[in-house]
């Protein structure tokens, strides 16, 4: 699907060439691996540096050494062994009922491995020991397992226990623009769609190619009976599959139905320029700063044009 390929492509993108499980329905389980990397790291406590190999050994070497069963667990983690993850980190939680790591890995590892219910129940308990931290607010840890209990509970069908901690997710990191798709999805899926479209409009903020997000646009302006929005959704889609012939016709469309609507005109400048016509891709630009002096994709792009046009004169 749609969303499988790009959140893959991404992912390939932020950390070491790793591509999620299948997904389900709509392409739920595309997060980030990176939130994995980011939080295993958080505190320099696992030696991931050193090679699968190394860390077996150490561990034959003092198995009732927590640390090198856990950073061992974390990278067969890495590696997709996830039976083998959920092994050691399953015996550091026997001995030690509240390391969060272990829960971590144990959740991740679950629902990588499309045990849902154990990933949901892992999830619950790793978020519920660090919401107790003094930096819950700002803890990056805590806001991965939250988007990951997010993930788990769309594929079982709880939307809106998904929308619970989806939404603590982005007010720790407001600028995730995954999260934000997700938590939209969830919106989506209770029949919430202005709250579903207010999320999917924050997370192309942040990712302009963002396709699954358009898409989710597409569905809430669909349902809202909405064709006019319809047109300039399916155009920023279009253009973040780099099909610009189809964003072209989409956006153009669009225009002369919504003629201020800043987004179409900031799409199809944008679309003018990966077609070469540079000078239209200018005029487009300039609309869609009249129409919203604070677009700044709007202005950088529009600098950028202006200034690969004076190269040519």
């Amino acid at each position: 699907m749609l969303q499988n390929i790009y959140h893959n492509t991404q992912l390939l993108n932020r950390l070491v060439k790793i591509a999620l499980l299948g997904v389900i329905g709509a392409t739920l389980f595309f997060a980030g691996f990176y939130y994995f990397d980011r939080y295993v790291n958080l505190n320099n406590q696992s030696p991931l540096e050193m090679g699968t190999s190394d860390l077996e050994l150490q561990v034959r070497k003092n198995p009732d050494d927590p640390e090198p069963r856990l950073a061992l667990a974390e990278q067969y983690l890495r590696g997709h062994d996830y039976p083998a993850a959920i092994d050691q980190a399953q015996q550091v939680l026997n001995k030690l009922p509240d390391s969060d790591r272990a829960l971590f890995v144990l959740g991740m590892g679950n629902s990588m491995a499309g045990n849902t219910e154990a990933g949901v129940r892992y999830l619950e308990q790793f978020v519920a020991l660090h919401k107790k931290g003094p930096d819950a607010q700002s803890d990056n840890a805590l806001q991965t397992g939250l988007y990951y209990l997010g993930m788990n509970y769309l594929r079982i069908g709880h939307s809106t226990d998904a929308i619970h901690v989806l939404t603590q997710a982005v007010t720790i990191n407001p600028t995730d623009a995954d999260a934000l798709y997700q938590l939209g999805l969830a919106f989506l899926r209770t029949g919430k769609c202005p709250d579903a479209l207010g999320n999917f409009k924050k997370a192309v903020l942040f990712v302009p190619d963002f396709a699954e997000a358009y898409q989710g646009m597409v569905d809430c302006y669909t349902t809202l009976q909405q064709p006019d929005n319809v047109l300039v959704a399916q155009g920023m889609q279009a253009f973040s599959l780099k099909d610009y012939q189809k964003a072209s016709k989409f956006l153009s469309e669009a225009i002369k139905k919504l003629p201020d609507d800043s987004q179409a005109y900031l799409g199809l400048g944008l679309t003018d320029e990966k077609l070469g016509d540079l000078s239209a891709a200018q005029e487009n630009l300039k609309m869609a700063l009249a129409l919203d002096a604070n677009n700044f994709a709007a202005n950088n792009a529009l600098e950028r044009i202006q200034a690969n046009l004076n190269k040519g004169e």
